[in-house]
């Protein structure tokens, strides 16, 4: 008996010769694009984030799959439904783990850095830079507020900053 995750396997490797073994269009990271043409002459492949040709989509690889997602949901719903889609991704670090942020800064010793690692950050600045555009307030000086001083702080009707949306990736 074939498991699902079997069944799935051999769908993406029909496709993967689909692709490779015919005229189709595909995307490849920058890097490996002289490679993959010498190898497969016959695909039309382009340093693109992601390119569809007919039912096949192919992404570069890394974050180009989420770009990939978002036109995909834009196509089956619609482009209010994908932009939200694509600000909860975006901003849904700061807005959903707002509270674990609030409390390891408030509670804790922890680094900022370490703070901003264990909430899915890369670096500290990059933490920093989101949480002051959601909280007009900076990860050291909400930590020196007194206990339950951030919440009033949130209180003193500070706007809240919603990242821009719609920005679109492409390769360098």
């Amino acid at each position: 008996m074939t498991s699902e995750f079997g069944r799935r396997n051999a769908e993406l490797a029909e496709i993967t010769v689909d692709i490779v073994t015919s005229d189709r269009k595909c995307a490849v990271h920058w890097e490996a694009l002289p490679a993959f043409k010498e190898r497969f002459m016959r695909v039309e492949a382009a340093a693109t984030v992601y390119e569809v040709d007919n039912d096949i989509w192919a992404c570069a690889g890394g974050t180009a799959a989420f770009d990939m997602l978002v036109e995909l949901v834009k196509r089956h719903c619609g482009e209010p439904v994908a932009v939200n889609v694509g600000e909860l991704a975006v901003a849904g670090r700061v807005r959903t783990g707002d509270e674990r942020q609030r409390l390891l800064l408030a509670q804790s010793a922890m680094p900022v850095l370490e703070i901003a690692v264990s909430c899915g950050f890369v670096s500290a600045s990059h933490f920093s830079r989101c949480f002051g555009e959601a909280h007009q307030i900076a990860p050291h000086e909400a930590r020196s507020l007194p206990a339950g001083g951030f919440s009033a702080c949130q209180r003193q009707n500070r706007p809240s900053v919603t990242p821009p949306s719609g920005s679109s990736r492409t390769l360098a």
